[in-house]
C-alpha cells in the first residue's frame, strides 16, 4: 500500500549514522512512515501551525535548536513533544509537522517518504446531522 500512496516512484529513505548525528528542525510536504532499524534516535516534534517557527523559517527549515534549553525556553512551543525511538519503533510524522532528530548511539533507520495518504479520516468527521442545538438559557431574574 505503500508505493500505491508515493506516486513519485522514490518512496523510501535509509538514513546510517553515528552518535550526535543531527537532522536541523524541519517538516516536510508529504507524510513520513520512519522506522528505527538500530540503534536509538531522539525526535523533537512540533505541530504544523506555529507562528513562532514557520514566520522566520527558510524553505523547510525553521532555524531554531531544540535540543538547547534556552531555545524551548524562549519559544515555549505548544504542543512541543519528544521521543526516543528504539530498534522495532515507528512514528507516523504528518505533513508539516516540524521535527528534529538526533542520534543517541550509532543508528540504522528506514523511511517510507513522499506518501500522499490525504490527512483526512471520514469516521472521525463531524456531520452536521451530529449536530444539536443546545437547550434555550433561561435567565433567572435578580
Amino acid at each position: 500500500w505503500l508505493v500505491a500512496y508515493a506516486p513519485h516512484g522514490r518512496n523510501h529513505a535509509l538514513w546510517v549514522g553515528g552518535a550526535g548525528t543531527r537532522t536541523r528542525l524541519h517538516h516536510d510536504a508529504s507524510h513520513i512512515l520512519f522506522v528505527q532499524l538500530l540503534g536509538r534516535k531522539h525526535w523533537w516534534l512540533a505541530p504544523p501551525i506555529l507562528p513562532e517557527l514557520s514566520q522566520q523559517a527558510s524553505g523547510y527549515y525553521a532555524g531554531e535548536d531544540l535540543d538547547d534549553p534556552e531555545t524551548r525556553n524562549r519559544l515555549a512551543l505548544p504542543g512541543l513533544r519528544e521521543t526516543v525511538l528504539e530498534p522495532g519503533d515507528a512514528l507516523w510524522i504528518p505533513a508539516g509537522w516540524w521535527h528534529q532528530v538526533r542520534s543517541l548511539v550509532p543508528s540504522v533507520s528506514a523511511g517510507f517518504v513522499g506518501l500522499t495518504i490525504p490527512n483526512r479520516f471520514p469516521q472521525l468527521e463531524l456531520r452536521t446531522t451530529d449536530v444539536r442545538p443546545s437547550p434555550p438559557r433561561t435567565r433567572t431574574p435578580r
